[in-house]
């Protein structure tokens, strides 16, 4: 029992070595939410597209 104490405190003192390990990660979305406005956007013609097709039926 004495060497997994031993193991636990080591593995303690490790972690309080890093301090940005327990930090959240940020991530710059505006990329992505743009890449993804513009999916949307060409998703939204298509369909439009389609039913102007169908006589203004959607399906």
């Amino acid at each position: 029992m004495s060497e997994k104490k031993e193991k636990n405190q080591r593995k303690i003192k490790q972690s309080d070595k890093n301090p940005n390990k327990n930090k959240r990660i940020h991530i710059d979305t505006t990329k992505i939410t743009d890449k993804l406005k513009q999916c949307c956007a060409e998703g939204r013609r298509e369909r439009e597209r389609e039913t102007r097709r169908e006589g203004g039926r959607e399906y």
